[in-house]
């Protein structure tokens, strides 16, 4: 017979979170987080990559996916994880700011890398 004379206590992590492409802190969760899944046969065979985002953060990574997509729109990607059913048919509310850019728009407000 076991008598528990203490409870294990257990003790759960807390952590910061900053975003890992302006490096602005956002607290104990991170706004967005993107996850890129390397399937077998790609050159980065089985490789996983998680980025923890600030809604500044994810806006830079949105207009340089549209760039690089252009004339294609993000809405076309996109659609709410809550709604059930087909994304074609989901709420235009869902559309960013980058789908009503021009190109040149969106390279105009693309940061420029570090020097």
């Amino acid at each position: 017979m076991k008598k528990i004379i203490q409870p294990e206590v257990r003790q759960y992590e807390k952590a910061d979170y900053f975003c890992d492409i302006t490096g602005v802190p956002m607290g104990d969760q991170p706004h967005a987080r993107l996850t890129i899944v390397c399937g077998y046969g790609s050159s980065r065979d089985l490789t996983e990559y998680r980025l923890e985002l600030s809604d500044k953060g994810l806006e830079e990574i949105m207009k340089l996916l549209r760039a690089r997509m252009y004339p294609k729109t993000m809405q076309s990607f996109g659609y709410e994880a809550s709604l059930v059913g087909d994304p074609a048919t989901q709420p235009t509310s869902l559309v960013g700011p980058e789908d009503q850019m021009t190109f040149h728009e969106l390279l105009n407000t693309l940061p420029s890398p570090p020097h």
